[in-house]
């Protein structure tokens, strides 16, 4: 079976609040939606992570790298120093882009 490419990828952290062992907890969870080169969104994977910093985004992008996650053209996220960074570690071919409909000022 042969994979679609999905040379366009955007990355999105969204904020929840987990209750654990009866307290309640703000949690970063990574998002990546993927798309081919006809336009078709997938979201394959959503992942628990406790921060938005450079180890947790490295982790994140290395997993997604080695699930045959090649050709990646375009990633499309907000601007995190932390994620921008760890792209150019783990996908130094690829460019990326500002999105500019959900931008936040205050990530690490």
């Amino acid at each position: 079976m042969l994979q679609r490419l999905h040379p366009f990828v955007y990355f999105e952290g969204i904020w929840l609040k987990r209750g654990k062992a009866g307290e309640v907890e703000n949690i970063s969870v990574p998002v990546d939606i993927r798309v081919d080169e006809t336009g078709y969104r997938k979201i394959p994977r959503v992942a628990k992570g406790a921060k938005e910093d450079h180890k947790s985004r490295l982790n994140f992008l290395k997993y997604f790298k080695g699930r045959s996650m090649n050709g990646v053209r375009l990633f499309i996220s907000d601007k995190c120093p932390s994620l921008v960074e760890a792209l150019g570690e783990v996908y130094p071919e690829s460019k990326w882009q500002k999105c500019v409909l959900n931008s936040r000022p205050n990530c690490n």
